[in-house]
């Protein structure tokens, strides 16, 4: 695949300023400021503290969750995340992966699959009012990303949401998950920005070899760590048809599946089976190979492991 196309990386945001108002008994106003503080101030500023986990909070949960989740099903690191920062006092210890493993339900016959947040307090036995702090905070961190801005970029969640349907349907047709069919879209057209997606609608780099008689588009691209070539890519009449034939070809390329592509069941399975089967390569100055690393940077940082979950389950 083609390594030309690149996603943006996370953009640094400063924070609002608030605009000074003067007042005309700045004294008085002060002491009633401070006497709220005294009263009140420290339940209000733990609850500003609370609702709103850190980057280094956020990652520990995803590296938890994908731990736990290694070869059986994605569990939801936002779901364990409510239960142990209401249950737990957001402790970081040995707790957190047991949390993580009740969400785990296994059959003989489906594999693994997941317990959904209100199964799972059950199983906690947890009274009724903790149930709804559970419930509140998970509400809370439901736009928590290590790109803390994500929900707040139109361009971004447009094209998430343009082409999650469709990634929804190739997980039903083939079994690739949603996390997989979005990242290698936004990894290899740039969020839908690049030449190709814009003119021929080819949003995941797939060439034009002999097995396709569809229309072609004749690119530069670049291979490797820093080779440019020239070569033919597969021209579609819309995403959807681009979505729809990357599902196909994946799933009529025997490579895939004896890398085993369609028996991942969490991103970083599928995630690192495409790269074995060779679908791009990309690779560092060292010459080491680097695409599966590069989607799993992309599912992490805009939270689209949390569609693997939904389609297990789990929401």
């Amino acid at each position: 695949m083609s390594e030309k196309l690149r996603y943006n990386g996370i953009d640094n945001y400063g924070h609002l300023k608030r605009k000074k108002t003067i007042k005309v008994y700045p004294i008085i106003l002060g002491i009633i400021f401070c006497s709220l503080i005294m009263i009140g101030g420290k339940l209000f500023f733990e609850k500003v503290d609370n609702s709103t986990l850190s980057y280094d909070k956020i990652s520990y949960y995803i590296d938890i969750t994908d731990k736990v989740s290694e070869g059986k099903v994605q569990v939801n690191w936002q779901e364990v995340a409510a239960i142990n920062e209401v249950l737990n006092s957001g402790k970081e210890d040995e707790l957190v992966p047991k949390i993580a493993e009740i969400f785990l339900k296994s059959s003989e016959n489906d594999g693994y699959t997941l317990f959904t947040v209100d199964e799972v307090l059950e199983k906690l036995n947890v009274n009724n009012e903790e149930e709804e702090e559970v419930k509140s905070f998970l509400s809370e961190i439901e736009d928590n990303t290590l790109y803390k801005d994500l929900y707040k970029d139109e361009a971004k969640i447009a094209f998430i949401n343009e082409i999650y349907p469709a990634a929804l349907e190739n997980y039903k047709s083939y079994g690739i998950l949603p996390s997989i069919t979005m990242a290698q879209a936004i990894l290899e057209s740039g969020w839908g920005e690049s030449e190709l997606a814009v003119e021929h609608n080819n949003i995941f780099g797939i060439k034009a070899d002999s097995r396709w008689d569809g229309a072609v588009a004749t690119m530069t691209t670049k291979e490797n760590y820093d080779d440019v070539i020239e070569a033919n890519f597969r021209k579609y009449d819309s995403i959807l048809q681009s979505i729809e034939d990357h599902g196909e070809f994946l799933h009529e390329n025997e490579r895939y599946r004896a890398n085993g592509l369609f028996d991942g069941n969490e991103y970083k399975s599928q995630a690192q089976a495409l790269e074995n089967a060779g679908y791009s390569t990309a690779k560092d100055e060292n010459g080491d190979k680097i695409y599966a690393d590069k989607l799993t940077n992309v599912i992490q940082k805009y939270n689209l492991m949390i569609f693997d979950s939904k389609v297990k389950g789990g929401l």
